[in-house]
């Protein structure tokens, strides 16, 4: 096998997991080059010319003339530095976000003015109170994170050495906000 393939994927999956496949696809088949676009907008597959694109949508995608393959599913979660808690305290309940700095990310797959939970009382919608911090950027979010700004929410895949380490911690740890498609 040899030649070039072109992908495109979201940032968090593309680092987590398809840099991952490269090197052992490489490994494996040596004259394989690999042009990966990480990007949190959506190509046009055809125009652009990638041969494959690894998406995050809250929703089945649509039909079209592309291929397209479930791969599986990936929780979002409220995480927060364990110093902003240490400040602050950890929240209880859904209500209790209501005093707390809650972080805005703002992609297309997310509502930018409320957060979605699900948990084990069913679903329950939180109107953001106004943020003193918005961002369009998932990577972004993390160092906001990081840095104890607030709350905030980010894919488990993205954040899982990280709650590993202790240097997030979850946030209401039996709610979820979302599930993305992979």
């Amino acid at each position: 096998m040899a030649g070039t393939l072109r992908i495109h994927a979201t940032p968090s999956v593309g680092q987590n997991y398809v840099v991952p496949a490269i090197a052992a696809c490489q490994a494996r088949y040596p004259k394989v080059t690999v042009d990966l676009t990480l990007s949190q907008s959506v190509p046009d597959l055809l125009e652009e010319g990638y041969d494959v694109a690894i998406r995050l949508s809250p929703h089945a995608l649509p039909d079209s003339i592309v291929v397209s393959h479930h791969l599986g599913a990936i929780r979002t979660v409220l995480c927060t530095a364990p110093r902003y808690l240490e400040v602050h305290g950890m929240p209880r309940t859904v209500k209790d976000l209501a005093s707390h700095s809650c972080l805005q990310l703002a992609l297309p797959m997310f509502a930018s003015d409320r957060w979605l939970l699900m948990g084990p009382d069913g679903g329950r919608e939180f109107q953001l109170p106004a943020s003193r911090f918005r961002v369009n950027m998932s990577d972004a979010m993390a160092v906001a994170l990081h840095e104890g700004m607030g709350i905030g929410a980010r894919p488990t895949l993205a954040i899982r050495s990280a709650l590993r380490t202790g240097s997030l911690v979850r946030v209401l740890p039996d709610y979820y906000l979302q599930e993305l498609n992979v």
